[in-house]
């Protein structure tokens, strides 16, 4: 299982390339400037939904901070996958280690999804948690893809979220869509990512196929601005 590069990940999380950009797929509109506050708009005759903050701490039973065996207790717990069944792998760079599991229909019609978790460098504790859907096989759903995305930007958005970082459905240069980003008050970070993937040839006719092939990537992670990974310190050369 392709062990997923956090650095890569937490450039989109600190906002680097975003651009308005046409999303060409089925995908909500932005909200109000304070959808993520609670306010629904500037007009005084709407009433003001208030929402309860945002606690971004892991997903399902898995959270932040656990050790290696909390969290294969964790996974057996919510999937009853032993750990015999779950990869282990160190990032050759980062010296992050990542367990992952492939898990079935997380939201109905996305097919499999692998679910990477995440643990750093030095506290050997979980800081990341990767959901993944993807047309691995070049025969998944774009579409179902899309609609997975809404439901979980409108799930997550039932929530109030710093404003600072905060973000729906905007474009990046690369053809990708941030379909949804927030903060909680501790910092912790969830975000959305639709990433649209080079065309995939047809194995059966070898020919490319014409529909858009695409990814989605849910990630919660801990301390976006500063990941436990690692890195050449000052100094050292």
């Amino acid at each position: 299982m392709k062990n997923r590069i956090v650095r890569g990940i937490l450039a989109l999380a600190l906002g680097l390339a975003l651009v308005v950009y046409p999303v060409g797929f089925a995908v909500a509109e932005p909200g109000s400037p304070g959808a993520h506050s609670g306010s629904q708009g500037t007009d005084e005759s709407l009433p003001v939904v208030k929402k309860d903050p945002a606690r971004v701490e892991g997903f399902r039973t898995a959270r932040f901070g656990m050790d290696e065996n909390e969290v294969f207790r964790a996974i057996f717990k919510d999937f009853t996958i032993s750990k015999d069944q779950v990869t282990r792998q160190v990032h050759p760079t980062e010296k992050t280690t990542t367990l992952g599991i492939t898990v079935k229909n997380l939201i109905l019609q996305t097919g499999e999804a692998q679910i990477l978790y995440i643990l750093g460098h030095t506290t050997r504790k979980l800081i990341q948690i990767n959901v993944v859907w993807g047309p691995r096989d070049g025969k998944s759903d774009a579409q179902a893809l899309i609609n997975a995305a809404n439901l979980l930007g409108d799930y997550f958005s039932r929530k109030s979220y710093q404003e600072d970082g905060y973000l729906r459905n905007v474009g990046l240069k690369n053809g990708s869509i941030l379909a949804f980003r927030g903060k909680d008050a501790r910092g912790h970070m969830v975000m959305l990512l639709i990433e649209q993937l080079a065309a995939m040839e047809d194995k059966d006719k070898g020919k490319v196929s014409p529909e858009p092939k695409i990814s989605l990537k849910l990630s919660y992670i801990e301390k976006p601005e500063t990941p436990d990974v690692f890195h050449i310190r000052e100094g050292d050369f």
